[in-house]
């Protein structure tokens, strides 16, 4: 007889999602039942399994064994449905149905099932041909007859719609904490204080992540009051050197002593008596390549040094690297995200589940493919904020004019920026027509843009728009 198994299944964790994001999202779910039971086992984001013979003991049953999973779930901020079943694929069926399937049930179960729950659409559809609608038509064929007939697929298919499960329950092992505490004794209530105790706890969180060849995207920097406050914040980390977060964690202590002291009487608050690093979005770290000496990573660990000071000064918005994006306009493919911050996504920039791909494309060496309607390299070296109005002229002075199908009227032969002088164009490429959410009266836009040569060597990215042509940036 199958085991008797116990699945919460979380419909609000779709399979199409990030594979990481989703496993991070459910990890609260999982730290939660484990709080409750033993030996869970996470088969994928949003289903976890346990054997529920024990559980069920200790709680009273497998009905209040069930609620009492539902109400934990929940509790973590997850809504669920909770199956039993004897194995794990009779049991993430009855979840998905919210149903508890008897101990000598669990075959009549399977049987009425249609073989679309085997998560094989071709077989499915191939089995439904042949007059095999449910799991008891497919399981009643003899086993030889279908390794035959449908192979290595089959014979899965086959076990599963006996009730007879791939693989025994493996439970997870709980990962390990990568919090880092100290505990101020007595408690600090001078920054200096803090910031020197807080330098050895940096040193230390950032040799033993390196030690296992791991770094975070963030760091959850939390603190404790003698008058019982627990303050939290947390960080973007821009790799992990010690300097700069002690720095961060310097500052961002000032700020919450300077708040407290302002909203306390006569400036008089407790002291800090704990203090806690946590690590957010653990992934293996693949360093950085270094000179044949160490001069650029003395210089690098400087920079971030100075970056940060400066950001803690006049704020985190007033630092900014220049960052490369998706988009078809050069407006959108480049942006300024705050130094050591989550960097934007532009407007129609690709899904986490199309970084992924491309990711995989890089991996593979395969070429990037272009956006359609997005300008050959290389990009512009200056935008303009607000682009110039210009006219462009051909060679008997006509205006050039871009039709609907996005051919020039003519060759383009001078330019004049802002009613300045005509300039002579010596080559021109495009036009490179543009048409966006042509679906929106409001929101539609239609342009053509031409990358000009002119004959004193500068490159020019102009734009037809409403009639209008315009000066967007310019070409080193």
């Amino acid at each position: 007889m199958a085991v008797r198994t116990l699945v919460v299944w979380c419909p609000r964790f779709p399979a199409g999602e990030d594979p990481a994001l989703a496993v991070r999202a459910f990890e609260p779910v999982v730290v939660a039942l484990e709080a409750i039971v033993p030996a869970v086992v996470v088969e994928r984001p949003g289903l976890a399994a346990f054997a529920a013979r024990g559980p069920a003991r200790f709680y009273g049953g497998e009905e209040a064994l069930a609620r009492r999973v539902a109400e934990t779930v929940r509790e973590a901020g997850a809504e669920c449905r909770v199956g039993i079943a004897g194995g794990l694929f009779a049991a993430e069926q009855a979840a998905r149905r919210g149903s508890i399937v008897g101990a000598h049930e669990t075959t009549a179960f399977l049987s009425a099932l249609p073989v679309d729950v085997l998560d094989d659409e071709d077989l499915s559809e191939e089995l439904r041909r042949l007059g095999l609608a449910t799991l008891g038509d497919l399981a009643a064929l003899p086993a030889p007859a279908v390794a035959d007939r449908f192979g290595d697929r089959g014979t899965r298919a086959h076990r599963l719609a006996r009730g007879l499960d791939e693989a025994p329950l493996i439970a997870r092992e709980p990962p390990p904490d990568w919090s880092m505490t100290m505990d101020l004794d007595p408690p600090a209530d001078r920054i200096d204080t803090v910031a020197f105790a807080a330098r050895s706890l940096t040193a230390e969180f950032v040799a033993r992540l390196a030690a296992r060849g791991l770094t975070c995207a963030q760091v959850v920097i939390e603190a404790e009051t003698t008058a019982g406050e627990q303050l939290s914040r947390r960080w973007r980390t821009e790799g992990l050197a010690s300097a700069t977060l002690t720095e961060r964690v310097r500052w961002q202590l000032d700020a919450w002593v300077t708040a407290r002291a302002s909203r306390a009487p006569h400036g008089e608050v407790g002291g800090l008596r704990v203090l806690r690093l946590t690590p957010d979005g653990l992934h293996a770290d693949h360093g950085r390549q270094l000179a044949l000496t160490d001069e650029h990573a003395v210089r690098d660990e400087q920079m971030e040094l100075v970056l940060a000071r400066l950001q803690g000064m006049l704020g985190e918005e007033a630092v900014a690297t220049p960052v490369f994006l998706g988009g078809r306009t050069s407006h959108d493919r480049e942006r300024l995200a705050p130094w050591g911050h989550a960097r934007p996504s532009a407007p129609g920039s690709p899904s986490r589940a199309g970084r992924s791909r491309a990711a995989r494309r890089a991996r593979r060496g395969e070429p990037e493919p272009s956006w359609p309607g997005m300008l050959p390299a290389p990009s512009p070296a200056t935008l303009y904020r607000t682009p110039r109005r210009a006219e462009v002229h051909d060679a008997s002075g006509a205006r050039v004019e871009v039709n609907e199908r996005g051919e020039p009227t003519a060759d383009p032969a001078r330019i004049s920026v802002e009613g300045g002088p005509l300039v002579q164009i010596a080559a021109w490429a495009g036009p490179w027509p543009l048409c966006e959410r042509w679906w929106d009266l409001r929101a539609r836009r239609w342009c053509a843009r031409m990358q000009l040569l002119t004959a004193d060597g500068r490159g020019l990215l102009a734009s037809v728009q409403g009639g209008r042509w315009l000066l967007e940036g310019v070409y080193d």
